[in-house]
């Protein structure tokens, strides 16, 4: 779908929520749609699902975030050792559904993993929409 330019081989992940920036050790995003036994599509696209994970310590509002029913907007950005950005994400609407706090005392320090559900996103460009009922 997006590649990535190869001639830059350090690739960094952004997070940027609430006007703040985190940067990511670990970064990824599904999408999918069912389908039959003969590999038919069957229903529509759905996803947009991030798993995010943080090495640094996050501010009450990203646990506060996780505990209540509260969407968010943000950026995952992708950045490269020639300073260039070759893919950006932008999400509304998203919710904390997935909030994991590893401490490793044997010197791994310590991740905040969070799974993020957008309602719409736009890769560089693209936009999708979960199209969620609205009430």
């Amino acid at each position: 779908m997006f590649n990535l330019p190869q001639n830059d081989s350090k690739v960094s992940v952004w997070l940027t929520i609430d006007g703040e920036e985190y940067e990511l050790s670990q970064f990824n995003i599904g999408f999918a749609q069912s389908s039959d036994h003969k590999g038919e599509p069957q229903n529509e696209v759905r996803g947009g699902l991030m798993q995010v994970t943080l090495s640094q310590t996050v501010p009450e509002s990203i646990y506060a975030w996780a505990m209540k029913t509260t969407s968010k907007n943000g950026v995952v950005g992708f950045r490269i050792e020639s300073g260039s950005a070759p893919m950006k994400i932008e999400f509304t609407n998203a919710f904390c559904v997935g909030f994991q706090r590893v401490i490793n005392t044997e010197g791994g320090g310590l991740a905040t993993a969070l799974t993020v559900s957008p309602e719409e996103l736009r890769i560089n460009g693209i936009s999708f929409d979960n199209r969620w009922v609205k009430y």
